[in-house]
């Protein structure tokens, strides 16, 4: 018994190792290919490249044929009033904006319209339209949505990415997660003004130091 003990400690793995167990690697080679060197992003970070591929638009919005489509038609506003006689459609440029619905999470593709006016020959198109985040590819209701998921209802962002992939919608977390810290940066003024205006607000310790004078520009930041 004493001497199986010593050869269990000896061997805490068994005799025969598993890994490269079936493998015909060579000795030198990390990653089983002939020359051994690991895959590498630009810049030397390890790891795959990040696949594109199924992007719909520039924003890099990538949605499955089961996820629900908004179709929305953008016209010029000079040509409200007029009949389709007086002008002609020569483009279209189609802007994907991800946003929520009553019943699921939807992708409302805006279709701008470039026309003609056939009596002066000149061409308009609508304005774009703006984002709470620029040229992101988010409307404001997912924004609002998923900040009340994440605060109100306790749902991590890896639940609400998990929801939108079984809507048809590939978003990442990271992505998600910088969504959210941007929305509540641009919700701290009103936060503030909240605070300042509820009597006895500014007495607490956190308060002033976030929303006092003498606030520091780096705690009011963090």
């Amino acid at each position: 018994m004493a001497g199986q003990i010593a050869r269990m400690q000896r061997e805490p793995c068994g005799s025969r190792p598993e890994k490269g167990k079936g493998s015909n690697a060579p000795p030198n080679s990390k990653d089983g290919s002939a020359t051994g060197r690991k895959k590498t992003r630009p810049g030397g970070k390890p790891g795959r490249r990040k696949d594109r591929s199924g992007s719909v638009n520039e924003a890099g919005l990538r949605y499955g044929p089961e996820a629900v489509v908004i179709d929305i038609d953008v016209m010029p506003p000079e040509v409200e009033g007029l009949s389709a006689d007086e002008y002609e459609i020569i483009s279209e440029r189609v802007c994907c904006k991800l946003a929520t619905v009553p019943v699921r999470h939807a992708v409302i593709r805006y279709h701008y319209r470039k026309v003609r006016l056939k009596r002066t020959g000149v061409l308009i198109s609508p304005p774009a339209r703006e984002g709470v985040f620029g040229n992101s590819c988010i409307d404001v209701s997912f924004v609002a949505d998923m900040l009340v998921d994440r605060l109100a209802r306790h749902l991590p962002p890896c639940r609400q990415h998990q929801r939108l992939a079984e809507s048809g919608i590939t978003i990442s977390r990271r992505a998600m997660s910088d969504w959210a810290n941007r929305a509540i940066t641009l919700l701290e003024p009103t936060c503030e003004a909240q605070l300042r205006s509820v009597p006895g607000a500014m007495s607490s310790s956190w308060t002033r130091r976030r929303c006092g004078p003498d606030a520091n520009p780096a705690v009011r930041a963090g």
